[in-house]
């Protein structure tokens, strides 16, 4: 368990600003909880559907913004999901609890 949360943050740190791979599956619009075009997020984003985690298409960019909002664009660069970092919620990483939309 813990090898796989050191790999899935190398990975999330890997896809911030990089595109990953041209084929993506369909996100399906369960994964998500919106509130006033936000999203909730609860847990830690994912491409692999082996590992717990929002999933989000392979190839995504995740941006963080300034005013805190986290922003995921597919691979074809449309927004798929916003979040505010406030309304995230905490999940544990091997140095320390951290915001899951920066896990």
């Amino acid at each position: 368990m813990y090898i796989r949360s050191i790999l899935l943050i190398g990975l999330l740190s890997v896809a911030i600003g990089v595109v990953l791979c041209t084929h993506c599956p369909v996100v399906a619009q369960s994964d998500y909880s919106t509130s006033d075009n936000y999203t909730m997020v609860t847990k830690p984003f994912s491409v692999d559907p082996q590992t717990p985690g929002h999933r989000i298409p392979q190839g995504s960019i995740i941006r963080h913004l300034k005013g805190g909002i986290t922003e995921i664009a597919g691979p074809d660069r449309r927004t798929i999901a916003r979040a505010k970092d406030s309304d995230a919620a905490f999940v544990p990483t091997p140095n320390r609890a951290v915001r899951a939309t920066h896990a």
